[in-house]
């Protein structure tokens, strides 16, 4: 049982900082990707919680549970799905024999008036996520169409299209990652990740004004651009313009970035010669922005 609160605690840890790096690449102003963003969020949280419900009912169905591991679950802070763990917990039956008879009632684990009603406000959640989850996919698909075509013609007529990378907070380090290993220049995206923080706090007065607080859309402060600085290195945060001028710098390389929306956008170019070649995605993807790596067509 630990071990399974464990991995869903780590998952929603990750998922909350894709979450607060969607939420940075919203504009200030910017409505209509911010109500995008939105829609994004929610289908990644209604896919996380049927997730865990999936596994949780499995181990319900395969597994006693004592009330220890019940009451950890309850008393935790990280406890994923707002308390929906417990909430579950609670229908799997408890161990009699692991208890004193004088106590075997208190041990049982009852289901409150209060937590019916939570229960209840979490199962109208859940449903409310899954049709915002519909809408977006239907409303979706022919926008998502439009910018792949779009997109493909415009690396057509140059002889170039798209190199398909996993969609995940790693996708533009991955994507670097595989334009370098054209050039015989090995760096994992690991290393692309501790280097462009590291770039970042050497060049801090020239990055920070860029960057803006995710609680104020003010200017970040020290702490908070130190924060963002270790979650490139050491998170799947997502990385944007910020993270390629700083990339572009330690490489001494310039990169290019090809999307459906205008014209590509350079950077480093002070650097010369041949770019790195990405491709930006805004709508082709559940989990938001998104990059590929560009090729030559065989």
């Amino acid at each position: 049982m630990d071990e399974l609160i464990s991995k869903q605690r780590k998952e929603a840890k990750e998922l909350q900082a894709i979450i607060q790096s969607l939420k940075r690449s919203v504009p200030k102003g910017d409505k209509k990707r911010k109500k995008e963003v939105t829609l994004e969020i929610a289908k990644l949280e209604y896919e996380l919680n049927a997730k865990h419900e999936r596994e949780l009912n499995e181990f319900k169905t395969n597994s006693i549970v004592t009330c220890d591991e019940v009451k950890k679950c309850e008393q935790s802070d990280e406890c994923v799905n707002e308390n929906s763990i417990d909430t579950r917990l609670t229908q799997v039956s408890i161990d009699d024999g692991a208890q004193n008879d004088d106590h075997s009632v208190n041990d049982k684990v009852k289901i409150s008036k209060a937590r019916r009603k939570r229960e209840k406000k979490q199962q109208q959640e859940r449903e409310r996520r899954e049709r915002i989850a519909k809408e977006e996919a239907e409303s979706g698909d022919s926008i998502r169409t439009l910018e792949e075509q779009k997109l493909n013609s415009l690396l057509s007529d140059r002889g170039l299209t798209v190199y398909e990378i996993p969609s995940d907070g790693d996708c533009m380090y991955k994507a670097i990652e595989h334009q370098l290993s054209f050039r015989n220049l090995k760096f994992s995206m690991q290393e692309l990740r501790r280097k462009a923080a590291a770039i970042l706090r050497e060049r801090k007065d020239e990055f920070l004004p860029f960057l803006t607080s995710r609680e104020t859309n003010d200017l970040m402060t020290d702490e908070e651009f130190e924060k963002y600085c270790d979650e490139i290195a050491n998170t799947k945060a997502w990385g944007g313009q910020v993270e390629l001028k700083a990339l572009s710098y330690f490489l001494k390389i310039p990169i290019e970035v090809c999307q459906a929306s205008g014209p590509s956008i350079k950077i480093g170019e002070e650097c010369g010669g041949t770019p790195l070649i990405l491709s930006y995605h805004r709508h082709a993807y559940h989990l938001g922005e998104h990059y590929n790596s560009v090729v030559q067509k065989s």
